[in-house]
């Protein structure tokens, strides 16, 4: 009998001498492992791949999988490049590998005696196809890029076999809840071609057609569209969507009310006739001004595809759409909305006009980016180009045309909050505009029409011209993709939320959570309106406490401002007994503005009626963001602050 102690020596004469094998870190260990299982799995997935092609109604056990598991078995071993491990380490039992390869005999035998069982080997291989590993869990991160590449991978092998005939699905009780998804939502490639159907218009006589609700509605959108209605659009598996913009005004002649009523009812079928469109939708009288979006259909249909279907309904409704400028641009899957919003409005921009005071038939001279890019260097007249923007969307980036050395037309920022001050300012800088030529613009150009017919009607001749945009900045960028004259985003109203040279798909309307800041680009001129360091985004939807514009704050204040406000309430002091900073917008600051919102009272249009401070300047107008959503809550406020006012004075 071999007494044990008589191995000590030897073993630590090893370790003296450095002979023996250095013992792996954690991480070299878990690092090995990964490595192992992904060998793992890419064997598993060639031999289901193998068994399908070739119609096996057997899966047999992967000896290389086994061999791998007696890799693991070996409490130390060395790995060479490729990362296989050798297959017996100076730890592994003597006869260890002669036990695997009898349990590898054994599953054989179990499979072909018992078909159930081999069955539920089957199963076990295909799941262990998107969840690799025994061992440690993969995090929720890795599974879902696992699942990602995995979709991926059989998405393309599907393309590249679109044109050879498709082996006949198993639909066995076998079959994984992974597979029957992906099978649902496979897709072919992209169809452009696909012939169009109309959408049924709607029937004249039908005695239902004043209505705008239907079965479709889903919530309200407050007292300022009481008979709006929010259809929900189905979700799209593609990575990339289309958005469409446009607007069209019916000019001279006015829709009537039960044509607009026929309108609003054609829409809903539209809708429910393409599920995947998404975005707002104003009807009015006098026409239609939209933001659309639409991903790739699950029968390859692209995105674009369905929204020019959609533009023919329209054209098929009325042939006044023949004339419209649909603006098609390419985005990312999250920039789709995830509902289509039919808002009927009295006006498709909320100037307050009366058609008389803004005849549509007597705007300014559209120019197309061409033109306008060169009536900008223009030197041969006093020129002044107007932003027909609001004053925080003009913060982010203007034509600078005056900048550069070959530059002639004067920048003008009415500074506005909402398109409403307009008329004032035109009021006010009547004299400076004489004698001028005046070019406008705006994002997408539906604003400078009436903005343009409101300023002839009102200077006439005094003016040396009135020039607007066609297609407005949208156009423009797209027709100098160097940008021109253009300096820094182009704010949107939708997801993409501001556009620029550097950036053509937009910021986007989230942060990454574990983001504390994000990169800025170089040239950025805001900043936060709590710290005052530079910064670029309307996130959070944050507003000017003085008159409820959005208001650049950074992600940093932002948190700090939410966690204040949600355990102290707005105007709460912080640790030092110190004032909080307000978030007022740049207007507010420079005009000295300090009354806040909640203590004004407001006409419907955003016009103050009447202050309730003492102290301080109030906003001339604010920006009711959002378009009364919160209409209730807020009326509850106010009459919350008038209660507690009136116990004051009683008191």
């Amino acid at each position: 009998m071999t007494d044990p102690s008589s191995d000590l020596p030897d073993a630590l004469g090893e370790r003296a001498s450095g002979k023996r094998k250095k013992r792996l870190s954690r991480r070299e260990q878990k690092a090995r492992k990964k490595q192992r299982k992904l060998q793992e799995d890419s064997s598993t997935k060639e031999n289901i791949s193998s068994v399908k092609e070739n119609g096996a109604k057997e899966q047999k056990p992967n000896k290389k999988k086994l061999k791998t598991k007696e890799k693991t078995a070996a409490e130390s071993g060395t790995a060479d490049e490729s990362g296989e491990g050798n297959s017996q380490g100076p730890d592994t039992p003597v006869g260890k590998k002669d036990t695997l390869k009898a349990a590898s005999n054994k599953d054989e035998e179990v499979s072909e005696s018992d078909p159930k069982l081999s069955q539920n080997h089957k199963k076990d291989v295909s799941v262990k196809e998107d969840t690799p590993g025994e061992g440690k869990k993969l995090s929720k991160k890795e599974r879902k890029a696992l699942k990602k590449a995995l979709k991926k991978e059989k998405q393309r092998k599907e393309k590249a076999d679109s044109n050879n005939p498709q082996p006949a699905k198993d639909n066995s009780k076998n079959q994984t809840k992974e597979e029957t998804s992906v099978d649902a939502w496979k897709t072919s490639p992209l169809q452009t071609d696909i012939p169009y159907v109309p959408t049924p218009l709607p029937d004249a006589d039908d005695d239902n057609h004043r209505s705008t609700n239907n079965s479709n509605k889903k919530k309200t959108l407050g007292k300022w569209f009481p008979n709006a209605s929010v259809v929900k659009s189905q979700r799209s598996d593609s990575d990339d969507c289309t958005i469409l913009l446009f607007y069209q005004y019916k000019s001279p002649v006015v829709w009537p009310e039960r044509k607009v009523a026929e309108l609003i009812k054609y829409l809903h079928a539209v809708a429910e006739a393409r599920p995947l469109l998404g975005g707002r939708l104003r009807v009015a009288p006098e026409g239609i001004n939209a933001t659309l979006s639409c991903g790739d259909a699950p029968d390859g249909t692209n995105g674009r595809t369905i929204l020019e279907h959609f533009t023919k309904d329209l054209q098929q409704f009325d042939p006044v759409f023949h004339e419209t400028d649909f603006k098609y641009l390419p985005a990312k899957a999250d920039r789709h909305f995830k509902d289509l919003k039919i808002l009927p409005v009295k006006e498709l921009v909320f100037y307050g006009l009366q058609e008389a005071a803004a005849p549509i038939g007597e705007t300014g001279v559209h120019l197309d980016a061409k033109d306008f890019h060169e009536m900008l260097q223009d030197t041969s007249k006093e020129t002044v180009v107007v932003d027909v923007r609001n004053h925080y969307e003009a913060a982010l980036g203007r034509f600078d045309g005056q900048t550069k050395l070959d530059g002639a037309a004067q920048y003008v920022d009415p500074l506005m909050r909402k398109s409403t001050d307009f008329p004032s300012w035109v009021e006010k800088a009547a004299d400076d505009l004489k004698n001028k030529r005046v070019m406008m613009f705006c994002t997408g150009g539906v604003r400078c029409e009436r903005a343009s017919a409101y300023l002839k009607r009102t200077m006439g001749d005094s003016l040396d011209g009135v020039f607007q945009l066609q297609g407005g900045i949208e156009r423009y960028l797209q027709a100098f993709p160097d940008g021109g004259h253009w300096r820094g985003s182009n704010f949107v109203f939708d997801k993409r939320e501001a556009v620029s040279v550097s950036n053509p798909n937009g910021d986007g309307g989230v942060v990454a959570g574990k983001k504390k800041q994000q990169e800025l680009p170089e040239g950025v001129d805001t900043n936060c309106c709590l710290c005052d360091r530079p910064w670029n985004r309307y996130v959070g939807k944050k507003k000017c406490e003085c008159c409820g514009v959005p208001v650049l704050t950074c992600t940093t204040c932002l948190s700090k401002y939410n966690h204040q406000v949600k355990h102290h309430g707005k105007g709460a002091v912080d640790n030092e007994q110190k004032p909080r900073k307000m978030a007022r917008c740049p207007l507010c600051v420079d005009q000295n503005i300090t009354v806040r919102v909640d203590d004004v009272e407001y006409t419907d249009n955003g016009v103050k009626s009447k202050s309730n401070s003492d102290q301080g300047l109030a906003a001339p107008s604010v920006l009711k963001w959002g378009g009364g959503h919160a209409s209730e809550k807020k009326e509850r406020r106010r009459k919350k602050r008038q209660k507690a006012r009136q116990e004051s004075k009683d008191s």
